[in-house]
């Protein structure tokens, strides 16, 4: 991966339709009366730079950023729905990541089972990026994860890991209304949250509702929670790819209302906690508007104004915007740069910790560790506290050494052996002249007995006559009186 020229470091970037940027602070952006070509620029407006140009006309084209170990990356949705990756700095050739099996034929329109919607974002930590996708065969909506290791991958990468969602009910039906997601979704600060907007739809195809939903990465892994929003706000006529953008350091998330040919497009504010929401306002009067998103540090929106110029203003709070405003240049959609946070991790998958005796979650960006009880693991052992116990025994039988000499208990899952008693009775060896018994120290011994009826001695007791050791049983012949001791 290449690494990004001093211009870009610390920048913010825009896409605009037509063309790309570099600079201190870099900004792209697409060019609303061109292709939506892929440009960058600083955020002074200077610089100006054009990074890909698509072969097709986009509609709805966008890109956003990511910059981690002094590199940087702008990933985009090309005319053809499929994502490309291409560098900030304009020397790496833009990379197809996904294939979407979308409205257009060709050799690559069936490479994929889904449609890719919505605009592709970072995480925080920039190692992910996050999709929406429309499954071609059901027509359900669904977000994924696509790691940013894909990045260096082979074109047409597509293991994607998708986020569990609870869709609200009744959900949307042609014709009939109902609860859909709005394909624009973005993170908190530290990545352990998503939010999107959902739109309830008349029969007319009328937004009538609407409310905010947050998928929270906890350590029961992801998890649907929603805000309802102030019934008291006149709902816009269509959200479809509203541009969800949170700020930096805050809880407000900034959207505007699609832009047709039928429509004034405005932007919203909404309180990612309270739910209060209405439109920007700029002394007491609604700004008109799209495509906002905040600078690095949540104290400035930019936004694609009515006669289509990106411009800044300084963010007051309460959906107020102040002065001064600021024209950066002519754009569509638009996105700062941002430096990638250092989160420990995004997913569950960046926790593991090779113990199967823990749950490895990230929560707010910090793994989680949690220690399991009771699970099965190793061969046959099974989780406590967090560390595979495997027992010696679970009962008196798993401990039997097959030796007659002692008797082998289970006592707290541990083998505990005990010699019997001496002169306990052992196997019999066959010589009818031995005696066959424990010894006490877990072994049987047979014993040779001369006082047995018919065994002869094959050695001197005491006081039988001797003339030497050899001839006594105890190995000692007296010297003098020639028996044996």
């Amino acid at each position: 991966m290449r690494r990004v020229s001093k211009c870009l470091l610390g920048a913010a970037v825009l896409l605009l339709l037509g063309k790309a940027v570099c600079s201190a602070n870099l900004v792209t952006y697409t060019d609303v009366k061109g292709r939506y070509d892929v440009m960058v620029m600083e955020e002074s407006g200077a610089d100006v730079r054009e990074l890909y140009s698509p072969t097709l006309y986009a509609s709805g084209n966008a890109i956003t950023r990511q910059q981690s170990d002094g590199s940087a990356w702008i990933a985009f949705m090309s005319g053809t729905y499929d994502l490309y990756k291409i560098s900030a700095d304009g020397l790496e050739p833009a990379t197809k990541l996904l294939c979407s099996r979308g409205q257009y034929t060709g050799e690559d329109s069936q490479l994929h089972p889904y449609f890719l919607s919505g605009f592709p974002t970072w995480s925080p930590d920039g190692r992910n990026l996050l999709l929406l996708l429309i499954d071609w065969d059901t027509g359900a909506y669904f977000h994924a994860l696509l790691g940013a290791t894909a990045l260096a991958t082979e074109d047409c990468q597509s293991d994607l890991q998708p986020i569990p969602y609870e869709p609200q009910e009744p959900g949307y039906e042609n014709y009939v209304g109902g609860w859909e997601l709005i394909p624009s979704a973005t993170w908190n600060d530290d990545g352990s949250k998503i939010a999107f907007l959902e739109a309830e739809y008349d029969a007319n195809d009328w937004v009538i509702d609407v409310q905010l939903a947050i998928l929270e990465n906890g350590e029961a892994g992801w998890t649907t929670r929603r805000v309802p929003m102030d019934s008291n706000v006149e709902v816009p006529w269509n959200l479809y790819r509203s541009n969800l953008d949170w700020q930096r350091g805050g809880d407000t998330l900034a959207f505007s209302q699609r832009t047709t040919s039928r429509t004034t497009p405005w932007l919203y504010w909404v309180d990612a906690t309270t739910g209060d929401w209405g439109p920007m306002t700029i002394d007491g009067v609604a700004v008109e508007g799209h495509a906002p998103t905040w600078s690095p540090d949540g104290t400035t929106l930019m936004y694609s104004n009515a006669q289509f110029k990106l411009v800044t203003r300084p963010y007051l709070g309460s959906g107020v915007l102040g002065d001064p405003e600021t024209t950066v240049g002519s754009g569509g959609f638009a996105d700062w740069q941002r430096n990638a946070l250092d989160l420990t991790c995004t997913i569950d998958a960046d926790c593991d910790d090779g113990n199967e005796c823990t749950t490895d979650s990230c929560v707010a960006g910090t793994c989680s560790n949690s220690p399991l009880n009771g699970d099965e693991c190793g061969d046959d052992g099974w989780c406590v506290d967090g560390t595979c116990f495997e027992p010696d025994c679970t009962a008196n039988a798993d401990c039997d050494d097959l030796n007659e000499c002692t008797t082998e208990a289970c006592v707290d899952y541990a083998c505990v052996v005990t010699y019997v008693a001496v002169e306990t009775p052992c196997t019999d060896d066959g010589d009818f002249c031995t005696v066959d018994a424990c010894d006490g120290a877990g072994t049987c011994e047979s014993v040779y007995d001369p006082e047995i009826e018919g065994c002869e001695p094959v050695c001197g007791i005491v006081g039988d006559t001797c003339s030497s050791g050899a001839d006594c049983c105890s190995g000692l012949c007296h010297p003098v009186k020639g028996v044996c001791k």
